[in-house]
């Protein structure tokens, strides 16, 4: 019989003391929304203090994520201007030629131009094809007097954020 009322008494005492941490924990809790709803009111005043501060703090940076384009598994783009950059940039000094044009689709690159010779012309395919993000087709060349070459360069352009079977991308427009 002692045991048994030892037993309710350590049973009583659990309880009461879970009762009263449960209490703390709540006039904590109660504690930390006031401070939340008063953060909320100074940045926001002209707007209701939400139910759940932190859902609508969590929602609203989702949101806001969505209109940048991060964090939604969109597949970045390469851009147009560094496409044309990576273009200009990496043709080697020892290669003598006159670009006409340059236009940039979807996802190919023309180049058109002049050089000395027909060597140059594909020093210039090689170099591009170096590059990694062109696969460049045979270059359309031909002879326009005796001392130039003109030639059309044509290449896809590499997407790097699709599997490496696909060779085509896309990417934005200007």
């Amino acid at each position: 019989m002692a045991i048994a009322a030892l037993f309710v008494v350590i049973i009583a005492t659990v309880s009461f003391r879970f009762y009263k941490e449960g209490i703390a924990w709540q006039q904590q809790s109660l504690f930390y929304r006031q401070q939340q709803s008063q953060i909320w009111r100074d940045v926001f005043p002209d707007l209701a203090v939400p139910s759940d501060i932190t859902m609508r703090l969590a929602s609203e940076k989702k949101r806001l994520e969505g209109l940048a384009g991060q964090g939604i598994g969109l597949p970045s783009y390469k851009s147009s201007l560094d496409t044309l950059r990576s273009l200009i940039s990496d043709i080697p000094d020892y290669i003598d030629l006159r670009i006409k044009d340059i236009k940039i689709d979807q996802d190919k690159v023309v180049i058109t131009g002049q050089a000395k010779n027909f060597t140059m012309v594909e020093h210039l395919t090689t170099a591009l094809e170096q590059l990694r993000e062109f696969n460049m087709q045979p270059a359309q060349s031909k002879r326009v007097n005796e001392h130039i070459v003109g030639f059309t360069l044509t290449g896809q352009i590499i997407n790097y954020n699709q599997t490496t079977d696909s060779k085509l991308g896309s990417f934005k427009q200007l």
